[in-house]
């Protein structure tokens, strides 16, 4: 079992069949770096929050799997979640998170919590039905990139491409977007704003 490597920092569990994974994985208590590629998992084990040193974290997870980490991860960087079946309110408590990526799954809203991440660099929700983003997204000081395609937004707020370090917003395969104003934006802030 790889739980038994006490000493390892990274680990990529895989395999479409698998469904569940057995408990165990707080023997693990160097690990930094941990990806979980299994699209069909049911569950996670249940001593995942006992890991304190997480910095990355990545799922590939499509059903609505019950995530219980640790609530002191004060080094988590990274999150990712491919086939996210809705927006993990529960990553809004790591204050420490510089990128978020959600691909490809069922999150409608993004909830005002997200608005509490002050380090956030990165913020990616695409290919999902989102409707709408929040506002307070303008009060992230230090986002570069936010990734939008192939949402159901039709609005931005200019606000967020007046951020100081912004680099830019995709918005490509939006198809509800509004045209009108893409064009207005696009002339006002150039290459911010892609589509």
């Amino acid at each position: 079992s790889a739980y038994k490597l006490s000493n390892l920092r990274h680990l990529v569990i895989q395999g479409i069949k698998l469904i569940e994974l057995p408990n165990g994985i707080s023997s693990l208590d160097k690990l930094t770096h941990l990806t979980i590629d299994a699209q069909n998992l049911l569950s996670l084990p249940e001593d995942l929050n006992h890991l304190d040193k997480l910095s990355y974290i990545h799922f590939r997870m499509k059903n609505n799997v019950d995530v219980k980490l640790n609530s002191n991860l004060s080094q988590l960087k990274e999150f990712s979640w491919y086939q996210a079946p809705g927006f993990p309110e529960f990553i809004c408590q790591y204050r420490s998170l510089e990128r978020l990526q959600l691909w490809r799954g069922g999150i409608i809203e993004i909830p005002e919590c997200i608005c509490r991440l002050h380090q956030l660099r990165d913020l990616t929700v695409a290919e999902h039905p989102l409707e709408k983003i929040p506002e307070c997204l303008n009060n992230l000081q230090n986002i570069t990139m936010m990734d939008f395609r192939s949402t159901n937004i039709k609005t931005i707020d200019s606000k967020l491409l007046e951020l100081p370090k912004l680099f830019n917003i995709l918005i490509e395969g939006c198809e509800n977007f509004n045209p009108k104003l893409y064009t207005t934006l696009k002339s006002k802030y150039g290459s911010r704003i892609i589509k």
